[in-house]
């Protein structure tokens, strides 16, 4: 193994832990809590892989370089709005971010949806044609020979074999039954809904992470000493 690093978590006064350790090929993950470990997964660049706890789990997701990017405590509906992350290692750039989210829920909330804002105007305006271009480009167009094909006249009664012959009376009879009702959607649905589900999700992330940080101030200085205690003796 190339490197060692340590993603770390106090959670429920247990300290969890995420090794990471840089092979060659894959980076392996070790999960461990209070010094046990308790499982590990193997990862490539921009993998995401699960340790099922006993009520809980950790997601684990690797980056370009193999690295891993973030550990998630995920329990319950946290799968839709995810997890209580674990703290990365000091002078990554997963650092700044959790630091970003830790003490300034609002302003990552905000990066949330402006990235899902723009991701969405890029679908609507532009990616399909942006591809389409760079195809048209990069692909040399080439003139296919004309193929006359022969045409052969089938016998009228062929048409009984086909189930569509008889099926087509009874689709236009119930088609018929159906009102016309024209429920189109305005254009402007494909980058609303989008931006109101960042919405919803970054306010339920930044409530969430204002309750754990009151009650990590709540937890009695014991219990925080304890903690500390360990971080200490490792």
């Amino acid at each position: 193994m190339q490197s060692t690093k340590a993603h770390l978590l106090i959670d429920d006064h247990r300290r969890l832990a995420v090794l990471e350790e840089r092979g060659p090929r894959t980076t392996t993950a070790r999960l461990l809590i209070d010094d046990d470990e308790v499982g590990q997964v193997s990862g490539t660049m921009w993998d995401t892989k699960t340790i099922e706890l006993e009520r809980e789990k950790v997601r684990i997701r690797f980056g370009r370089r193999r690295e891993v990017t973030r550990a998630e405590l995920m329990q319950g509906a946290d799968d839709v709005v995810g997890g209580v992350w674990f703290e990365p290692p000091a002078g990554t750039s997963a650092h700044r971010l959790w630091r970003l989210r830790e003490e300034h829920p609002g302003a990552y909330a905000a990066r949330r949806v402006v990235t899902s804002v723009v991701g969405a105007v890029a679908a609507v305006f532009g990616i399909g044609a942006l591809v389409k271009a760079v195809v048209e480009r990069l692909v040399p167009a080439i003139d296919l020979p004309a193929i006359d094909m022969p045409s052969v006249d089938l016998p009228d009664w062929m048409r009984y074999l086909n189930p569509g012959y008889w099926l087509r009376a009874p689709i236009e009879m119930v088609g018929s039954w159906i009102p016309n009702v024209d429920l189109a959607l305005p254009s402007w649905t494909g980058i609303a809904v989008p931006v109101v589900i960042s919405i919803a999700l970054a306010y339920a992330e930044a409530r969430r992470q204002r309750a754990r940080r009151e009650r990590q101030q709540s937890t009695p200085d014991s219990d925080r000493d304890v903690a500390g205690g360990d971080d200490e003796n490792r």
